[in-house]
């Protein structure tokens, strides 16, 4: 008997895309099974799942290197806080346990990846925020034009109203992935600074409502 028979090597890919990966119950599953947490990750997934749990939340910021990890990270996360009973494909029975104990209530999440383009950060988050909501809750946000807006926090707060209108106990959660790439494809340091600060406002917005940005 050689060592191969004894052995399964699945081939990972090296590219993670979360709405491929994540895109059907079925897919999400069999993502959640493969995914390997490390003691590292655990202590994240313990910080942001117990975060999850307050009235008002943090946004994190996940930083690393071209193939670390990172997509992987955040389509776990969204599969899980948009379906709490995925948490029980989880191999990890601590990381299981904390998402049980603290996942005890319905959030919205939305999550995209940003492509490099010349629209702001803001158009492509009220964009995306607003043609997800109605595809995947049915929540019907109006027409937002960002570069019309004076102050985000309220406008955002606006939008927590109308999905807590839906569901009084329902949070939102907007995972968005590729931001850096996004950035760096900013002509003009203006351009790349204004996105930057709208970042600023997101997190500041998740300190005073029922709101997570990763």
């Amino acid at each position: 008997m050689k060592v191969k028979d004894l052995l399964h090597l699945e081939e990972l890919d090296k590219v993670i895309d979360i709405d491929t990966y994540i895109e059907t119950e079925d897919k999400a599953k069999d993502t959640i099974e493969k995914y390997v947490i490390t003691d590292d990750l655990k202590v994240h997934i313990q910080r942001i799942a117990e975060n999850l749990k307050k009235p008002k939340h943090n946004s994190y910021q996940v930083i690393g290197n071209y193939g670390s990890g990172k997509s992987h990270f955040l389509a776990i996360l969204a599969a899980i806080i948009d379906n709490p009973k995925l948490a029980n494909s989880l191999q990890d029975e601590e990381t299981k346990k904390t998402f049980k104990k603290n996942l005890d209530r319905e959030f919205a999440v939305v999550h995209f990846e940003l492509q490099p383009s010349q629209h702001t950060l803001s158009e492509f988050f009220y964009d995306r925020l607003t043609v997800k909501l109605k595809q995947n809750y049915d929540i019907e946000i109006p027409e937002i034009d960002a570069g019309d807006i004076y102050d985000h926090k309220e406008k955002i707060r606006e939008i927590l109203d109308i999905i807590k209108s839906e569901n009084p106990k329902m949070g939102l959660v907007v995972i968005i992935d590729e931001i850096s790439d996004f950035l760096k494809s900013k002509p003009s340091k203006e351009m790349k600074y204004a996105d930057t600060q709208f970042m600023r406002v997101l997190a500041q917005a998740s300190n005073q409502m029922d709101f997570m940005f990763l």
